[in-house]
């Protein structure tokens, strides 16, 4: 027996000494780490075990947080307290809630944003869990929402944060309650814009902006894009109250706009309409208000103008337009069409640019620049872009057995790029079926990057990240490619068939393509001719070494199942 006693002690010591290298291991890889993880009693909320990543955001040591059982929920936010410890109370009851972020507070005052994953242990009857610092993604995430919501050069909120400002309006108003539109347009801006230069225009654009926040009391100032801009006005009881706010707006142009080398002496065109005897909805009102205030101008500008019904021969064109696309919507009268891009080296197709169509109901086939402005104006959009993305992905995962090389471009509208959701959607779309991301190129033009420039890089860096790559379409048509080309990550400019089309009769074309063929080439940029049409253009373009060509010459734009029974022979 007593030999059997000094065995068993043995063991026991043995497998002591075991259990403590394992949790001294253990814990030096948990302390290692800087995610929290801890162990905490299920009824008391007693911590059990703490790594030390938590003295580097609260500034205080783990052996406080063992002799202080409250201490952790003294260093979360006052704002954030009670949801974290419902968050708890929740898991407690075996229920699973989603992931919670909430603010720790460190001793010296500075804040920091964790994000927490816990569950219920039953085996140990504790929750256990991890917190990890999502301080520099939220703040990351807020610039990018700043910058989604505010015009960059003005500051003003921009259209995207008007829509949802006004639909909260709508949506809180009462029997009887109004609120008025005014839609400002500066007369006569461009010619600024075409003799001082851009850089003037963009000076005066943010003194006016200054002048109506700081001198409007009774009213919401949005910039709307460009030279125009929306004033939101609430709690109104008659069209009168309006009309008197714009001309109170008036007399602040009464005074000069300085800029840099000098000052300038403006007008502008107001339309107004009133919620809800001109429109119901944001579209309506703020396309009643465009109406008058156009109807202002083609009497002489510097009028101010009230909607009235006899505007809008033109706009009822519009709202058919828009109904058909609903409709569309509804019946899946969408089609994508594809025009193939080849490879100049190998003369093979190494990819397509996908072009949308809308089957009309009256049987026409309507090109996107027939109805791209309305979808965007009307918010639809949104849904047609998720119904091209799925197209386009499925077909891709075609197109991708025969020629696992093949890509599509896809041209994104400024209303699509410009929104945050933009970055998710695809990344689902490419998860969903299961595709690299090197199988989408991203082409966007010149307005895509003026609606919104530092969005348009912060947006095109995350999209590179993923993998996807970006195409500068339209090149040679704006005002500053340069400058985005210096700025942007761009892998592909698409030289627009406008100079490709003039190469037969205008040698400055021909110029223009070379010069831009070497200057892509220098900046290790691909080139791709669009719009080549006959021999004497591409064996123009063969001679300046272009990498891709596109164009009627090569193939039109084709429904799915031309392309796929084309590629397979």
């Amino acid at each position: 027996i007593e030999n059997y006693s000094q065995d068993l002690e043995g063991l026991i010591e043995k497998r002591s000494a075991e259990i403590t290298e394992l949790k001294n291991r253990l814990s030096g890889i948990l302390n290692s780490i800087t995610d929290i993880v801890w162990s905490m009693d299920r009824n008391s909320y007693r911590f059990l075990y703490v790594s030390k990543s938590i003295e580097r955001i609260s500034g205080h040591t783990v052996e406080d947080f063992y002799s202080d059982q409250r201490l952790w929920l003294q260093i979360v936010h006052d704002e954030d307290r009670r949801n974290l410890l419902h968050f708890f109370n929740e898991i407690a009851k075996g229920i699973k809630p989603p992931d919670l972020e909430f603010r720790v507070i460190h001793k010296n005052g500075c804040e920091t944003w964790l994000k927490i994953r816990s569950a219920f242990n039953k085996a140990t009857n504790t929750i256990d869990g991890v917190a990890y610092d999502v301080t520099e993604e939220k703040s990351s995430r807020e610039t990018i929402e700043f910058l989604a919501y505010h015009d960059p050069l003005t500051k003003l909120s921009n259209r995207l944060k008007m829509n949802q400002v006004i639909d909260d309006v709508i949506q809180q108003s009462g029997n009887g309650e109004k609120f008025g539109i005014v839609f400002l347009d500066l007369d006569n801006f461009k010619n600024i814009n075409d003799s001082h230069g851009h850089e003037v225009g963009d000076e005066l654009l943010v003194q006016i902006a200054l002048r109506l926040e700081n001198e409007i009391h009774d009213g919401t100032v949005f910039r709307f894009g460009g030279d125009e801009f929306i004033i939101l006005m609430q709690n109104i009881k008659t069209v009168e109250d309006v009309s008197l706010l714009a001309h109170e707006i008036a007399l602040l142009f009464t005074e000069p706009f300085p800029y840099s080398g000098g000052q300038f002496y403006l007008a502008s065109s107001m339309g107004i309409a009133v919620y809800p005897e001109h429109g119901k909805d944001v579209h309506d009102l703020i396309q009643h208000a465009d109406t008058a205030m156009y109807h202002g101008k083609e009497k002489g500008r510097r009028n101010i103008i009230v909607y009235q019904e006899f505007m809008d021969v033109e706009v009822r064109n519009r709202l058919e337009m828009e109904l058909e696309i609903q409709k569309a919507l509804k019946e899946n009268r969408f089609e994508m069409y594809y025009q193939s891009i080849v490879d100049a080296k190998t003369g093979k197709i190494a990819g397509f640019e996908a072009l949308l169509r809308l089957h009309h109901s009256d049987g026409r086939i309507v090109a996107p620049e027939d109805f791209i402005d309305i979808a965007v104006n009307s918010g639809l959009i949104g849904y047609i872009g998720d119904v091209v993305l799925n197209d386009i992905c499925s077909f891709l995962v075609q197109i991708r057995k025969i020629n696992p090389d093949f890509y599509i471009a896809i041209n994104i509208s400024g209303y699509e790029f410009q929104r945050i959701e933009l970055l998710t959607k695809i990344q689902n779309a490419l998860s969903d079926h299961e595709l690299p991301a090197s199988g989408l190129k991203i082409e966007i033009t010149e307005d895509v990057i003026l609606e919104n420039m530092d969005l348009a890089e912060k947006i095109i860096v995350e999209l590179k990240k993923m993998g996807i790559r970006i195409a500068f379409d339209d090149f040679g048509t704006g005002y500053s490619s340069l400058e985005y080309l210096a700025r942007l990550s761009i892998d592909t400019i698409k030289i627009d068939k406008s100079f490709v089309m003039n190469l037969n009769n205008d040698d400055r074309s021909g110029k223009i393509i070379s010069a831009v063929i070497s200057l892509g080439h220098s900046l290790n940029i691909d080139i791709v001719a669009e719009g080549i049409e006959d021999e004497d253009q591409l064996a123009f373009l063969e001679k300046h070494q272009c990498d891709y060509y596109q164009g009627y010459l090569f193939s039109r734009p084709l429904p799915a199942p031309e392309i796929l029974k084309k590629i397979s022979v």
